[in-house]
């Protein structure tokens, strides 16, 4: 079950943040220039690594329950405060300074691994984390950018309320 929700926030985090913002969000509804928009997604997947890498460091230190408390905390408002700042007239400094914030919290997906390892006994991790691992993809990954979709009709601040959602049930 862990493995699933797990997997669900990192589904999220990715398709919503990195994959569907620039297009969906950031030139569908408020039509920045296309290479703002890209230029900045490329800065917020450079954090989204460096993340993956801090998120990780961290998880060794002070052990994944507190890791994931304070990304996805972070996760949560880095996402309400960069969606909520949104403009057509919004600066490509503005844009990219805070995607790239957001992008290092969305590093945290890296704890989706080291807990799903943990969540198998060695007989059965490679079957058995493979198996959740992919159903759940399978199931949230095309069901997110739907949900996401449908919402973006309801509220400019879907994503927000989409990735809270995940987040506090990951944490």
């Amino acid at each position: 079950m862990i493995t699933a929700v797990l997997n669900w926030s990192l589904s999220t985090s990715i398709i919503v943040i990195i994959l569907m913002t620039p297009d969906v969000i950031l030139r569908g509804i408020y039509h920045i220039d296309r290479n703002n928009a890209l230029q900045a997604n490329c800065f917020a997947v450079l954090m989204l690594i460096v993340g993956c890498i801090f998120w990780g460091y961290l998880n060794d230190k002070i052990g994944s329950r507190l890791t994931m408390l304070v990304a996805y905390s972070g996760l949560i408002i880095s996402a309400s405060y960069f969606y909520s700042i949104l403009s057509p007239a919004i600066s490509f400094l503005t844009l990219s300074s805070y995607y790239g914030i957001m992008g290092l919290f969305v590093g945290a997906v890296v704890l989706t691994p080291i807990i799903g390892t943990r969540a198998f006994p060695p007989a059965l991790r490679f079957s058995g984390l493979s198996f959740a691992y992919n159903i759940a993809d399978a199931i949230f990954g095309g069901l997110t950018p739907i949900i996401t979709g449908f919402w973006l009709q309801q509220s400019h601040l879907a994503p927000v309320y989409y990735l809270s959602a995940v987040a506090v049930l990951v944490s």
